[in-house]
Order: structure tokens, then C-alpha cells, then sequence
């Protein structure tokens, strides 16, 4: 036989991003590898893509001996190592050299606020594991603040008040990653030393509606806010989302407890409104409910084409799949959804998220209650069904199972497995803490048979959420608080590898100069 193939050393990357739920978003990436010469008789062709040398555990993968390309999801700030071979009747050939490349991942940005007349520098961190150089920029910085380009520092001394959400972006010649902020620019230096001492966090808000719903397209309802707890001024944020759009801030940061909105087209909408007590905020609440608007005339009725009174919400939706878990890869899954409660013609969409990977649709809002799904490589998977009464719904219900695919032949089932039935979560030394002490994250498991596993995760109060220790067995983890403010804990739990559903617990804590 002549040379094996030569992986082509370009990485092709999609126009555009995919969002992912939790915690990160992912980018769909194209490797390709040069073809064999036709005496060859090349049969197949085996990519491996993995986080280690020769791992495989992003991607194994049989392609057809006409296809030379494979696309896979590129973690922001995750090296991936890819490589192919040929095979033939005589057998597989050796790989080619590994091709390595990554996404920069742009660390988040906890909220902050800062004085005019004073001088700021804000160092923004990433990270590129392949080694390629990146570069910052920045939207919607305070006047009087900028970026360097090659650092990443922000710096300046603001000149005018007032509430910002910059972008910053780090790109490198493959992808970029971009992260957002709020930043309060006041009028004065802040009270008593500096800090939020005098501000302590809102509990709890409720929102409200000046009218039941449903209401005719273009009536004004007022939206309030009432926050509870915790002492310094009251601050709201109101947003609205119609069903299946995208969220939109109608009222942004301001002591105005109320907003009046007219409905402006028929159709559900989601409604919240975040509050926190001081203008830097010492950790949000939120609250949501949902309302609807209606062709003319008033709401409520059954009749004249309106949905008005005539569809109500479903109140629950069960999710289950056939055959049972573990099943090999390319397996005939069959998910079924099945509503309760309400009226009106139940509706469901079918999502479905390898884990680490893209939230993908694979049945958009329909009557059927159930859709056939192979999976397409082994891992592990996150099944989410949405569903609700009418075309617009009432408000959706959701549930969500988990389903692992295994890279052998059988008919699956394994070592018995009981899923765990519930997770504490406690951390030493008490909060709050100075920034940069060393805490320790205790996760415990119980009920359930089965290895137990854990996964980490931490959230700046206005920020993204971070995975700070993926799913091991490790149930610990040291922990240090980057900056002054409020952080969101959570750990989930599992049993086994892959798990049998997931627990979680969480709790906060706050980190002082």
C-alpha cells in the first residue's frame, strides 16, 4: 500500500454560534484529512478526536471511504487533539500526526461598580490551550475606560455616571468568546470606607400584573415589583420575552417599582423582574410569571377567534423513552411525552444535549407526543421535553431524563444501577470570607447504589456560571473566590459513570476584602 492519509492541517469552522443552558456555549468545527490514493482500496476511515493524546473521548467515529471530513463541537478553552486513519480489507493503517486546536474561553466578568474621578484597572483573564494568540476588544465601556487588545486589561478613569453592560471579546484566527458585565459608574466614591458593608442582599420579589390575563392586543398593564428583605434602596430590572423570541430589558436597572407595557402583538409572553437592594447589587432575586395577549376586544372570552378563556395551562408533562438505558450507539430510541392537566391541544418540543455538548432540537413544537432519536456516538445524553395546551401555549411544563449510549454491540442494561435520591452540600470556612481564601466544597450523596459521582459548579452574582471540578468521584474541592461579592454553589450528584438521574443542592457565598 502507498502512505496512509495526512490530516489536512485546517480546522473549518460554522458561521455561527449554539447556545448551551447552563453554563457554556459550544461551536460546531469541521476537521477533513486528505483522501488515499484509490489503489488503496480504502474502506473506511476511523477519526478520533479527544482532551488527551490518543483519548478518543470527544469522538470515535466510522466514516465511509467518499467522506473526508467530520464535524464535532469545539469546548471554549478545551484542547482537542484530532487524527484519522485509513482501513482496508488488510486492516486498519497507523494514525496520522495529531492536529491540535482549541477555542479561547474568556473567564466571567463578576458585575462591579466604580466611582468617576477615579482611577480603575480590571484585568479580564483567558485561556487558549493550544497556544495561539489572542486578542481583546471591547463594547460599551464607561467613557473615559479602554482595552488592551493584547492584555486584556481594562483601564481609565470613568467620567460619567451611569449603569453599563459592556462586551469584552478574546478571539484567536479560529473563534472567539465574549462575556458580559454590568458596571455602575457613580457619583461618588461609596460610603463608610468603601464596599457594600451597609447593604445587605434582598431575600425574595414578587411581580404582579394590573390586569388578569388574558388581555387584547395594545392594553396597558402595569408590572410591579415588590422585593423583600435585606436593608438599602430597592433596585428593579424588568424583562419580557415573547414565546419562542428573544428576552428583551423594557425597564433596565432603576428604584421604579413599576412598568407599564402594552401587549403589543397576540401571543404568551414571559415576564421578569430581577431586584436587588443597593445600585451595585448584593446578589439578585427574581421572580416570573407569564400573561397573554389576544386578538381585539377584550380577554377572557371564549369566543371571536381570541384563545382567550378557552385554553388553560397544562400543570405537568412526563418524559419517558424506550429501550431502557444503557443502549449501544445508533440504537432506535423512542422518547414519549405525555401531558397532563389543562385544556386545550397538548403541543411538545424534543430536545436533546450530549453531555458537554449543544443543546439540538430534534422535534420542534408539534401535536406528537413522541419522536424516534439514535444516538450518535457513545456518551452520555440530556433528554428535555417542553410541552403545553395550544398553539401559543399557557405556559410551558418541562421535564428531563438522562440516557447513555455504549460503545459496544450488546443489548445494554449493564450492573444494576438505582439512581441516588438526594445531595448535601456544605463548604469550610464560614462565609463570608476575605477574596482569595482557600474554601473547601464538601459534596455528600445518598441513597442509590452505584458509584457515586460529582460535578462543581460556581456563579459571580451576575455572572456565568463556571464548571470548577467536573464529574468525578471526588466528593471535595478547594476553592478561591477571584473577586469582592456574592457566589452561587452548586454540586449535582449521580450514580455510576454516567448516572441514573441527577441530584443537586446549593448555596451561596460571599467574599469581602
Amino acid at each position: 500500500m502507498s502512505a496512509w492519509p495526512s490530516v489536512v492541517a485546517r480546522v473549518l469552522l460554522a458561521s455561527s454560534f449554539l447556545s448551551a443552558p447552563v453554563l457554556s456555549f459550544a461551536q460546531t468545527a469541521t476537521v477533513a484529512w486528505d483522501f488515499n490514493p484509490v489503489q488503496d482500496a480504502v474502506q473506511s476511515y476511523e477519526v478520533c478526536i479527544g482532551t488527551r493524546s490518543m483519548a478518543c473521548d470527544t469522538v470515535r467515529w466510522t466514516v465511509g471511504p467518499a467522506q473526508n471530513w467530520l464535524p464535532f463541537t469545539l469546548t471554549p478553552g478545551v484542547l482537542h487533539l484530532f487524527t484519522v486513519r485509513a482501513i482496508s480489507a488488510e486492516g486498519p493503517g497507523p494514525f496520522a500526526a495529531e492536529l491540535r486546536v482549541s477555542m479561547p474561553r474568556l473567564a466571567a466578568i463578576p458585575d462591579r461598580s466604580d466611582a468617576t474621578g477615579t482611577a480603575v484597572a480590571v484585568d479580564v483573564a483567558a485561556t487558549d490551550p493550544d497556544g495561539s494568540g489572542v486578542t481583546f476588544t471591547a463594547t460599551n465601556l464607561p467613557a473615559g475606560m479602554s482595552i488592551d487588545g493584547r492584555s486584556g486589561r481594562l483601564s481609565g478613569t470613568p467620567s460619567t455616571s451611569g449603569l453599563y453592560r459592556p462586551s469584552i471579546t478574546v478571539s484567536d484566527a479560529l473563534a472567539s468568546d465574549t462575556q458580559s458585565f454590568a458596571w455602575t459608574i457613580t457619583t461618588v466614591s461609596g460610603n463608610g470606607g468603601g464596599g457594600s458593608s451597609g447593604i445587605t442582599p434582598m431575600t425574595s420579589v414578587a411581580v404582579g400584573f394590573s390586569s388578569s390575563t388574558p388581555q387584547a392586543v395594545g392594553t396597558a398593564v402595569a408590572i410591579t415589583a415588590r422585593g423583600q428583605g435585606g436593608n438599602g434602596t430597592p433596585m428593579y430590572r424588568f424583562w419580557v420575552q415573547p414565546w419562542g423570541g428573544a428576552w428583551q430589558v423594557v425597564q433596565d436597572w432603576s428604584a421604579a417599582s413599576t412598568y407599564t407595557w402594552r401587549l403589543p402583538a397576540a401571543g404568551g409572553y414571559n415576564v421578569t423582574v430581577y431586584g436587588r437592594n443597593g445600585t451595585a447589587g448584593n446578589g439578585d432575586v427574581s421572580a416570573s410569571r407569564t400573561f397573554e395577549a389576544v386578538g381585539s376586544g377584550s380577554g377572557g372570552g371564549t369566543g371571536g377567534g381570541g384563545t382567550g378563556g378557552a385554553i388553560t395551562a397544562m400543570t405537568s408533562v412526563a418524559l419517558s423513552f424506550a429501550p431502557t438505558t444503557p443502549q449501544p450507539a445508533g440504537t432506535a430510541v423512542t422518547i414519549s411525552a405525555r401531558g397532563q392537566g389543562g385544556s386545550g391541544a397538548p403541543m411538545y418540543r424534543f430536545l436533546v444535549q450530549p453531555w458537554g455538548g449543544a443543546w439540538q432540537v430534534v422535534q420542534e413544537w408539534s401535536t406528537s407526543a413522541s419522536v424516534s432519536w439514535r444516538p450518535a456516538v457513545s456518551g452520555g445524553y440530556n433528554l428535555t421535553v417542553y410541552a403545553r395546551n395550544g398553539t401559543i401555549g399557557t405556559g410551558d411544563v418541562t421535564n428531563s431524563r438522562t440516557f447513555e449510549a455504549s460503545a459496544g454491540t450488546g443489548s445494554g442494561g449493564g450492573a444494576p444501577r438505582s439512581p441516588m435520591t438526594s445531595i448535601a452540600l456544605t463548604y469550610t470556612p464560614t462565609t463570608p470570607q476575605p477574596v482569595g481564601t482557600n474554601v473547601t466544597l464538601t459534596a455528600q450523596g445518598r441513597g442509590g447504589t452505584g458509584t457515586p459521582t460529582y460535578r462543581f459548579w460556581v456563579q459571580p452574582w451576575g455572572g456565568a456560571w463556571q464548571i470548577v471540578q467536573d464529574w468525578s468521584t471526588s466528593s471535595t474541592l478547594t476553592w478561591r473566590p477571584a473577586a469582592i461579592g456574592g457566589y452561587n454553589l452548586t454540586v449535582y450528584g449521580r450514580t455510576g459513570a454516567t448516572g441514573d438521574g441527577d441530584v443537586s443542592d446549593s448555596k451561596t457565598f460571599e467574599a469581602k476584602r
